[in-house]
Order: structure tokens, then sequence, then C-alpha cells
């Protein structure tokens, strides 16, 4: 009978809800977030003003994640996952920085 009720706890253990959400891993987000910082760098030094570029922004943001195979819905709770663990988004963030230096530099 114990070994019933042991075997019962392993199984609702191991079948309990997964509390993480269905983030994107953080190679391709690594992709996803560097080409954000481009295309958010584009509009700011070619419009200057948020308000004029908003509309086209936000255009170009679902473009690009259709392209990398995401859903807003799936980028913004994998940002949100990933902002919540600062030094994770910060090391991220070196990472895409030292990348674009690296394609400015053409090494």
């Amino acid at each position: 009978m114990k070994c019933l009720y042991l075997i019962l706890i392993l199984l609702f253990v191991s079948c309990g809800v997964n509390e993480e959400p269905d983030v994107i891993p953080k190679d391709k987000m690594l992709k996803i977030m560097e080409d954000v910082f481009l295309i958010e760098n584009h509009y700011q030094l070619s419009y200057g003003s948020p308000s004029v570029y908003k509309v086209s922004l936000d255009s170009s943001y679902t473009q690009l994640l259709k392209s990398h195979g995401v859903s807003k819905k799936q980028y913004e709770e994998s940002f949100t996952y990933y902002a919540h663990k600062p030094e994770t988004l910060l090391d991220m963030q070196h990472e895409i920085i030292a990348n674009l230096n690296r394609k400015r530099n053409g090494l």
C-alpha cells in the first residue's frame, strides 16, 4: 500500500504544471533582440521622433517576429522571463553589443 502511495505521489509531481512559459531559447532570443535593436536604431536615426514612426515600427516588428517564427505574445513573454533574470538579461545585452561590434569591424 505504501508503494502505491509513493507511485501516486511521484506521478502527481511529474505531471505537475510547468510554471515556465513557452520561453524562446536564449540563442534564438539573442538573434531576435539584436534584430529589434537594429530596427529601433534605424527608425530613431531616420525619423527622430517615436510618434512619427510608431506604425511603421510596429509593422517592422511584426515582420521580424514572423521571420523568426515567433508570435508577438511569445516574444513579449520571453522578454519578460529574461527581464526577471537581470544578470542573464545583462549578459545577453553585452553579447549583442559584442556581436554587433564584431560585425561592424568585419570580424
